[in-house]
Parts: structure tokens; C-alpha cells; sequence
């Protein structure tokens, strides 16, 4: 084997798959070069490839600890931890002991170990899950779930009369497309799969009192129905009060919703996709950014108010589901994968691999 194929194997990229047709589909060298780089492994030719394998190797040999370890929920890990050691739990516990204690049994979750200046991702997970009652329920999709006298976009507020109501009919479940955030100020990019972060929600749904209507029809006019609803929440915003503000500041306290909030009002100001700000506003720690969310305040705090209008709005939606009886309630979809130019990747820019993206091939679902 070649260096390049060897160092391929070594970060996970398959050599070779089978497609839907049952056709062998070989890994190019030019596409292993690509994936390879993009994890930060050059090997553009066999002599850089040999070079990085090495390196690649060396590192690895240096590690104590597993990248990661899968254990049943409720078990301790079986591993070997030769130092001190500390067990970051999700929930925000801390386990500590030395390297002749053993290993605790852990709950549900994933939690960190951390030892000799290593970390290892421990995943604790039920061995399996049971399958629920026989039932039924519907999938709508929420943009359209608007009358033909209000027109706009559907809301929030549509979803939850929807539950009661098909809840009220036996439904055990609502299932209803991806509300990831989006781009408002982009109204062309309305595809719920490529959003611009998974973590947040989508704010063009949130239901206003007193909006406007708008002519209905057969499609839904986005540029138009998007506009009027962000127009009509910043005018709700401009009426609250200072002690709300402050109040909203301190529900919606945490690093990663502020630098939401604060992607969202740079996008309002420099366009929806942060590759093509000016270059000082490309980071979320530069010096340019870290003065302009302290020189726009109220802009950042706008975004974080939409954002628990947003969690408001669906809380109250989860209770109609429970209220009517739902075995499941609301299913949210969840996008597989996050637009390249939006906060999710300007956020935590390390966590995805630029200047690549993978595909759909096709499959039994979508054979085209």
C-alpha cells in the first residue's frame, strides 16, 4: 500500500463502498488528498504523505488514553488510567481519584475524562430502547401551516392549535421539518437543511401579536412574509422595557448563546454569510469583534430575546401536546448537516473540516 492509502486508512476514510446498485465506488487519491487536508494531514504527494503518516503515528503512539469509549449506562469504564485523573460529568459533576482507584459506574450521558494531559470522550448509553406502542400521527410542514386569511408563513402559535387539535383526535405525535436558525436576511435561503446553526431556532416562525396579514395563496411568498415578521419583532423588541432587557439578559446568559447573538448582529450589519465580512469580524474572538458586541449591545440583545421567544413559544406548543394526551408530542426533525457559511461554523470553526463537503449518494429513499 502507498503512503497515501495507509495514512487514509489510519484517519478513517474508507477505500472503497458499495452503492445502492451494489456497485464497488473506489476512493480517488485526489478525494483522500482533499478529506486529508481538510483534517489538517497534507499529503499532496507520497513524499508529504510518508512525512505526515509518521507524524501522524508518533502522535498516536504518545496517547495514554482512547480518543473516545462507548460503555453501557450504569457501568464503569474498563481502562487503564496510569495518573490522577477526573471524570467531567455532562450534567456539570466532577468525579476525581488517583490512578489506583477505579473507574466509577456512570449515568446516562456524555461525560470527559481527563488524565495526563489527555482527554477521552466517554459515552454512556442504554444497550437498547424499546420499541413504543403501536400508534399513528401526522407530518406537516410548518411554513404552510397558515390560513388563506393570514398568508405569511406559519408560526409557532399555528403549530400549537394544530396539536391540540390533532392530539384531540388520537394523534400520538406532530412531526414537523427542521426550525434550525436560519438566514433572515437572506430570505432566498429557506431550505430547512442547510441552516445556519442546529443549536438554535428559527425566528422567522415565532408567532407576533398583531402582525399584519398577508394574501394568502398556494406558495408561500418568502422574501415578503419574512421581511414583515423580523419588521414586526424588532417593533415588540423596541417597546420593552429596560427592566425587561435586563431580565432577558439574565434568562438568556451562557457563552454559547451569546455568540449567537452576536453572529446574528454582525449578520445584520456585514450580510448572512461570515466568509464574506470584512476580515477582522471573521473570528469570534478578535479584537474588531469583541469591541463591536460591546459597542452594539441592544443588536446582540435582540437576537438573544428572539431566541427565548423562540423556546417560549415551542414550551407552550409541548404543553398542548401534553395537555391533549400525545404519547410522543412534538417530533422535531434535525438537519444532518450546517450551512458552511453560517454561525455554526464561524462559532466553533475547529469542529468542522473546511474547504470540503460530502455528499448524498443515492440511496433507497431518494434514488435520483
Amino acid at each position: 500500500m502507498t503512503a497515501l492509502a495507509v495514512l487514509a486508512q489510519a484517519a478513517g476514510l474508507l477505500p472503497v463502498y458499495r452503492d445502492l446498485t451494489g456497485t464497488e465506488r473506489e476512493t480517488l487519491p485526489e478525494t483522500a488528498q482533499a478529506l486529508l487536508a481538510a483534517m489538517g494531514l497534507p499529503a499532496a504527494t507520497e513524499a508529504e504523505a510518508t512525512g505526515t503518516l509518521a507524524a501522524f503515528e508518533a502522535a498516536r503512539a504518545d496517547r495514554v488514553l482512547p480518543d473516545w469509549l462507548v460503555v453501557t449506562e450504569g457501568t464503569a469504564p474498563v481502562l487503564s488510567v496510569p495518573a490522577e485523573w477526573r471524570i467531567e460529568l455532562e450534567t456539570g459533576g466532577l468525579i476525581e481519584g488517583r490512578a489506583e482507584d477505579p473507574l466509577p459506574a456512570l449515568p446516562l450521558g456524555i461525560h470527559r475524562l481527563v488524565s495526563v494531559g489527555q482527554t477521552t470522550t466517554l459515552l454512556a448509553a442504554r444497550p437498547a430502547l424499546p420499541l413504543p406502542e403501536r400508534g399513528w400521527g401526522v407530518v406537516l410542514p410548518l411554513y404552510g401551516l397558515r390560513d388563506a386569511a393570514t398568508g405569511g408563513l406559519g408560526d409557532y402559535a399555528d403549530l400549537a392549535r394544530a396539536v391540540a387539535g390533532l392530539g384531540g383526535l388520537g394523534a400520538g405525535f406532530v412531526g414537523i421539518n427542521p426550525i434550525h436558525a436560519g438566514f433572515p436576511t437572506d430570505p432566498r435561503a429557506i431550505s430547512p437543511y442547510s441552516p445556519s446553526s442546529r443549536r438554535r431556532f428559527n425566528v422567522a416562525h415565532l408567532a407576533v401579536p398583531g402582525e399584519g396579514t398577508q394574501a394568502g395563496g398556494d406558495l408561500v411568498g418568502y422574501p415578503g412574509a419574512i421581511a414583515a415578521r423580523m419588521a414586526a419583532l424588532r417593533a415588540v423588541f423596541a417597546g420593552l422595557d429596560a427592566d425587561t432587557l435586563a431580565a432577558c439578559r439574565r434568562a438568556a446568559c451562557g457563552a454559547d448563546l451569546d455568540r449567537f447573538a452576536l453572529h446574528q448582529a454582525l449578520a445584520d450589519r456585514f450580510g448572512p454569510y461570515w466568509p464574506d465580512w470584512p476580515a477582522e469580524y471573521r473570528s469570534p474572538d478578535s479584537p474588531a469583534t469583541r469591541r463591536f458586541a460591546a459597542e452594539n449591545a441592544e443588536a446582540v440583545a435582540f437576537h438573544l430575546w428572539l431566541q427565548l421567544q423562540a423556546e417560549g413559544q415551542l414550551d407552550r406548543v409541548r404543553a398542548a401536546a401534553q395537555a391533549a394526551g400525545m404519547a410522543q408530542g412534538l417530533y422535531l426533525d434535525l438537519a444532518v448537516g450546517t450551512h458552511p457559511g453560517g454561525a455554526e461554523t464561524w462559532a466553533d470553526p475547529g469542529l468542522f473540516a473546511q474547504g470540503v463537503s460530502l455528499g448524498a449518494p443515492p440511496d433507497a429513499f431518494a434514488p435520483q
